[in-house]
């Protein structure tokens, strides 16, 4: 919902009985000059109408003309005032709307100055645990906060997952690991982190989705121009020095 503002008259406005409308005090003296220049030389005109002396009537001419030139030079070029219309100036009232995503609610926050729970967070399919244990283990003796589910039992337990792990693959941590497989491809768990995962990712415009492939299984999502790592011929620990440097 948002509150419309009442609209607020002008000073000018109030004055001159113009509801909605800015009349420029610069206009005024510039068409109350040109009506005095040629109410002027109108009234010379008339006055030495019968005399056939030269300057009166010319001095009327020059009036007349004057006052035409200037109301021509303001239609033509009309000069704005310099004071800015006092509605411009009023707040409008709105009511702050809720924003699910924190990123997009603060353009300006990128990777490396926002907050998450988690460094990383880990994306496997349960026949590829000992790739996702080795690097667990690895990324918790150099303190990177790793999420990885066999360290999080106390803290799933009861969950609703479906709700839980959509909102951690989507917000709670700087990077997703995922380590790509045949099994990957297959799993349903593994397609709501991939989806929640890619979420994230389209809304940003820094990597996010960390690839490890263990095979050349073609994965939704994952285009071949990402680049990734492929595990073997990387290790655990090879594979840490190349995140710690990320997070740095």
């Amino acid at each position: 919902m948002m509150i419309r503002p009442q609209r607020q008259q002008t000073k000018g406005s109030r004055r001159f009985g113009l509801r909605g409308s800015h009349v420029p005090w610069r206009r005024l003296i510039f068409f109350t000059v040109a009506s005095i220049l040629i109410a002027s030389g109108t009234s010379i005109w008339i006055a030495q109408s019968k005399s056939h002396e030269f300057w009166p009537n010319t001095l009327s001419i020059i009036f007349v003309a004057c006052g035409i030139i200037v109301g021509l030079l303001q239609w033509l070029f009309p000069v704005s005032s310099n004071n800015p219309d006092p509605s411009a100036l009023q707040p409008q009232t709105r009511l702050r709307q809720p924003h699910s995503n924190p990123v997009a609610a603060h353009p300006h926050a990128t990777l490396s100055t926002k907050r998450y729970p988690y460094d990383v967070a880990l994306s496997y399919a349960g026949e590829d645990h000992a790739y996702a244990e080795a690097l667990a283990e690895s990324l918790t003796r150099h303190g990177v906060k790793v999420f990885y589910d066999k360290y999080e039992k106390a803290t799933l337990w009861g969950k609703n997952l479906y709700d839980y792990l959509s909102d951690l693959y989507q917000h709670k941590a700087r990077y997703c690991v995922m380590f790509l497989s045949q099994h990957y491809a297959a799993k349903v768990w593994t397609n709501l982190e991939r989806q929640a995962a890619q979420a994230r990712a389209f809304q940003e415009h820094q990597e996010y989705i960390l690839p490890i492939r263990l095979d050349d299984t073609e994965i939704p999502g994952i285009l071949p121009t990402v680049d990734y790592l492929r595990c073997p011929p990387e290790t655990a620990e090879a594979i840490v020095d190349i995140i710690m440097t990320k997070l740095n």
